[in-house]
């Protein structure tokens, strides 16, 4: 699976979750994994394997081709909020904060 979709998949398992109140042990349990896989499959530091693709598709009563398909932000029903603690007067955490802001820009492209 590529990283672009790979993404996607992550972010639709995520909204899923949220939309219907499902905690990551619970979506673990009824997909057969671990809870721990499928954190880190979350957090992107494991990628999703098809065979676990499947059983999260089979938990969610959802077909593969609708968790690979990116939604349209107008479709989101949230709204996203980013919120900061501390001051930004260092240069390196200036720096940090312009890549977080190209990582926002890149996410937000692929869904356009």
């Amino acid at each position: 699976m590529t990283t672009n979709k790979s993404a996607v998949v992550v972010h639709n398992i995520r909204n899923w979750m949220k939309d219907h109140h499902m905690s990551i042990q619970t979506l673990a349990t009824k997909a057969s994994i671990s809870k721990s896989l499928l954190g880190h499959i979350l957090t992107g530091q494991r990628k999703l394997q098809d065979d676990v693709f499947d059983r999260l598709a089979i938990a969610m009563e959802m077909p593969r081709q609708q968790l690979e398909t990116a939604v349209p932000l107008e479709q989101h029903h949230g709204q996203y909020t980013l919120n900061l603690r501390g001051k930004a007067d260092s240069r390196i955490a200036k720096r940090h904060l312009r890549q977080l802001l190209l990582a926002v820009e890149d996410c937000v492209a692929m869904y356009e």
